[in-house]
């Protein structure tokens, strides 16, 4: 009987801490294609370079870039280094407050972008951010990883990239 009941409140602790990440409204696969994809008009040369200077202005370091296929892969610095406003942003609506346990948190984000030329002088550009966030208690160390569904993210990336085309 003890077994048991020791089973029910270990499960309900774990449930309770897993409830202390925020919430994200639920999207359609539709819906956050969306807010992932733009269109510029410009060519895919000039597009993939202002989405490289965009994301190292943002704190991100190019992991994998293939002109040719037109993708690539960054990674967000640690919270603990100069996250960035971007960090920031994917960090609040992820995860909100680090809380008050003895824990470790070290979160970062990770993005891929896509681009596709669309017509002569306009190409589409899909960008998909992870957040990540790793977790260390004593000798245990957990990772969990979420896709950002908010449209603020991505509209703040799509701006700068914006910017960066017009100068």
């Amino acid at each position: 009987m003890r077994f048991y009941l020791l089973l029910i409140i270990s499960f309900s602790l774990l449930l309770t801490g897993c409830g202390s990440m925020k919430s994200q409204p639920k999207s359609t696969l539709a819906q956050i294609q969306s807010m992932q994809t733009r269109q510029f008009h410009v060519s895919k040369r000039k597009l993939y370079e202002a989405v490289i200077q965009v994301f190292q202005d943002n704190g991100f370091v190019i992991k994998h870039s293939d002109y040719e296929t037109g993708f690539m892969t960054a990674k967000g610095l640690s919270k603990s280094d100069d996250y960035g406003l971007f960090g920031d942003i994917v960090d609040s609506i992820l995860w909100g407050s680090a809380g008050d346990d003895d824990s470790v948190h070290t979160t970062y984000t990770v993005c891929s972008a896509l681009m596709t030329p669309i017509h002569a002088n306009t190409t589409q550009v899909r960008i998909n951010c992870v957040g990540v966030r790793k977790t260390s208690i004593g000798d245990g160390i957990g990772e969990t990883d979420s896709q950002v569904k908010s449209p603020k993210a991505y509209e703040h990336l799509f701006n700068k990239i914006k910017t960066k085309l017009i100068r």
